[in-house]
C-alpha cells in the first residue's frame, strides 16, 4: 500500500457531468441558472445515447447507486477556490484537505474563511450501459440539504441505497434568498429533488404491508 495513493477509496470513472447551469460567460460568475438538466461530457456518441433517452431539456433523469450508504453517494463540503486549484476543503470548521506551500495536506486546521458550499452527488443512469459515475454538481444550500434528507430516509427505510431505482428531478420551489440591500424576500428557483420510482415504490409498498400482516399460529 502507498500512502496518499493505494489507501483512497473504490471508485468508477467519470463519464460525464451534470450542471443546472448554462456554460459561463464570465469566468468569476456562474453561468445562468436552467430550468432542466445540462449533460456534459467530451464523448459524444454517450450524449447522443443521453439525449435519445431524456431529450435536450430534460428536467428529471432516472438513475441508480451502486454504493449502499449517503455518505458513498454524495458528497458535500464547503471549498475555497482560485482560478488555478483548490484553496481548502473543510465541514465549515475543520478543514480536510489544505493547500500548503509544501502541496495539499489533509491534516485538520481550523476553517480560514472565504468558502462556499459544494454537493456533488453520483450516479450511474442504467440507460447509458456504463459502469462510470456521472456527477451532478450543486452549490445551492437547498439541493444539499434536500438530496441529503431524500437519500438519508431511503436508506433508512431500505438499510441500503444499492440497487433503488430513483428518479432526480427538476422542481421549481420559492426560497428566501438575499437582496442587493440586506434584506432577503421570497424567490422562484428550480431545485433538485430525489425520489424512489413510482414502479419500486408500489413493489415496496406491497411488500411492507404484507410483512406487517400478523403471522398465523
Amino acid at each position: 500500500m502507498i500512502l496518499g495513493l493505494t489507501d483512497r477509496a473504490a471508485a468508477f470513472p467519470e463519464i460525464a457531468q451534470i450542471r443546472k447551469g448554462a456554460p459561463k460567460t464570465d469566468p468569476k460568475k456562474p453561468g445562468p441558472d436552467l430550468d432542466y438538466f445540462r449533460f456534459v461530457t467530451p464523448d459524444q456518441s454517450l450524449a447522443s445515447v443521453f439525449a435519445s433517452e431524456f431529450g435536450n431539456q430534460p428536467q428529471e433523469i432516472r438513475f441508480i447507486s451502486p454504493f449502499n450508504t449517503t455518505s458513498e453517494v454524495f458528497e458535500a463540503w464547503r471549498e475555497a477556490y482560485t482560478a488555478s486549484s483548490l484553496q481548502h476543503r473543510c465541514d465549515g470548521r475543520m478543514t480536510v484537505r489544505t493547500l500548503t506551500p509544501n502541496g495539499y495536506t489533509d491534516n485538520p486546521m481550523p476553517c480560514p474563511g472565504g468558502c462556499k458550499q459544494v454537493g456533488r452527488l453520483k450516479i450511474v443512469i442504467p440507460t447509458l450501459k456504463r459502469l462510470g459515475f456521472v456527477t451532478v454538481h450543486t452549490t445551492s444550500i437547498w439541493d444539499i440539504l434536500t438530496i441529503y434528507q431524500n437519500l438519508m430516509a431511503l436508506e433508512m427505510l431500505r438499510g441500503s441505497l444499492r440497487g433503488i431505482p430513483l428518479v432526480l428531478r427538476r422542481v421549481k420551489r420559492a426560497i428566501s434568498t438575499p437582496n442587493g440591500n440586506g434584506q432577503r424576500a421570497r424567490r422562484e428557483k428550480w431545485l433538485l429533488t430525489i425520489e424512489a420510482a413510482p414502479d419500486w415504490v408500489a413493489l415496496e409498498l406491497d411488500a411492507m404491508q404484507r410483512a406487517a400482516l400478523p403471522s398465523a399460529n
